[in-house]
């Protein structure tokens, strides 16, 4: 066995074109997996950033309803009106039975009224 140097020399270059077309293709794979991982990365950012600004505008719309309900009458003060209004009505009553009486006492003299005019015509 002879030592040929252009041989050693030839594969030794071989070796290295091989190793650099493997490391050019594990440089592209993850180059490409690295672009694709980030673009779904932004994708989910931006859906993260929708999710939250609904977040944020139902929040708004929590606290306004909140407050609406918060100013709503309680059960204590729609009793309290309940009995108010009881009481408006059984004064009602007692003033519609005054005002009949009333009625009662015009209509009688307006009749007595109506003889004395009567009474003085004819005469």
């Amino acid at each position: 066995m002879t030592f040929d140097p252009t041989v050693t020399m030839g594969n030794l270059l071989a070796g290295l074109a091989l190793l650099v077309s493997l490391g050019t293709t594990v440089f592209a794979w993850i180059a490409t997996r690295r672009s694709n991982v980030e673009a779904r990365f932004q994708q989910v950012d931006k859906r993260f950033k929708e999710g939250s600004d609904r977040m944020d505008r139902h929040e708004g719309r929590i606290a306004r309803v909140e407050q609406s309900v918060q100013s709503l009458p309680s059960k204590d003060d729609l009793h309290q009106i309940e009995l108010t209004l009881a009481n408006v009505a059984g004064t009602m009553q007692r003033m519609e039975a005054v005002m009949e009486g009333n009625q009662m006492i015009m209509t009688r003299l307006e009749n007595v009224v109506t003889r004395h005019e009567e009474h003085l015509l004819s005469k």
